[in-house]
């Protein structure tokens, strides 16, 4: 995740389009198009927005502007404002948008402390932005690493967003939640147990151990093993789920044994109870 280049003008915080397109993966023709295309729909609501009482001027969110590429020749951009940059992220979907939207509200918060800092602020005042400005940019660095490591676990996307969304959450920053999308059903050992009626017969709860311990005994397709983060308490991992069929197989052993009471696997006994 590339860092976003916040800047002030005319008293305004604003950032440039190129370096948008770049963080989001996109070319900037395209999000030229994109963008201009929001403005039309803006300039085409104006009167829709005034019978509504609402004030909304594309200028809040987008400002044209240009630069001049490597040959010397002008080229369009637009500058974008806060606003901006949340109509943006809006349209985006996923890790990408989690991980853009987490990058500029950490470039806008940054910059407006810095000149904030840059003002004479009482020594707690200032101590609290730099210590805010630190936080936010140990949570990017988390990020790109936990990015990297789901990455090589081969976690699902949505997952990965899930947890990038709650990695941000613990720093005060409200993302927007994606729902998350899997294609089919998918359990850990609690839920099967849960499913199955596999109950420990010391404390009545479903008994994962004994669950984990038949799966281990199966021969589980990988296309069936689903990859997921865990984070909690500050503790970061990943475990594995699994499809649909794969509580079937699990069901058929415990049909084919009789659901013995031990469940005998992986060299021990797991006392068990079913549930009615």
């Amino acid at each position: 995740m590339n860092e976003l280049k916040v800047f002030e003008k005319n008293g305004q915080l604003l950032t440039d389009s190129r370096d948008v397109a770049k963080m989001i993966g996109k070319e900037h023709k395209n999000l030229l198009r994109d963008i201009a295309g929001y403005i039309k729909a803006m300039k085409e609501g104006v009167e829709l927005n005034k019978s509504n009482g609402l004030k909304i001027e594309p200028v809040d969110f987008f400002i044209e502007s240009t630069y001049p590429d490597s040959k010397g020749e002008i080229r369009p951009c637009y500058l974008l404002t806060k606003k901006g940059c949340d109509m943006v992220a809006n349209k985006l979907t996923g890790q990408k948008g989690v991980l853009f939207t987490a990058a500029y509200v950490t470039a806008f918060e940054q910059m407006r402390e810095h000149i904030k800092a840059g003002r004479a602020l009482p020594d707690d005042e200032s101590r609290k932005l730099r210590a805010r400005a630190m936080a936010l940019n140990a949570a990017n660095r988390s990020a790109r690493m936990l990015i990297d490591a789901y990455d090589s676990a081969g976690i699902q996307p949505s997952y990965k967003v899930l947890a990038l969304t709650d990695l941000y959450r613990n720093e005060g920053l409200k993302l927007p939640t994606p729902p998350l999308e899997v294609d089919e059903a998918t359990y850990d050992f609690t839920e099967m147990a849960q499913e199955l009626g596999i109950m420990s017969e010391a404390s009545g709860k479903p008994h994962a151990q004994a669950v984990g311990a038949i799966v281990s005994t199966l021969a589980i397709p990988e296309q069936m093993i689903v990859h997921a983060p865990y984070d909690r308490n500050g503790h970061v991992a990943d475990y594995d789920r699994y499809k649909a069929p794969v509580l079937d197989m699990v069901r058929n052993w415990l049909n084919e044994h009789g659901n013995p009471r031990p469940i005998a696997a992986k060299g021990k006994n797991y006392r068990v109870k079913y549930a009615s």
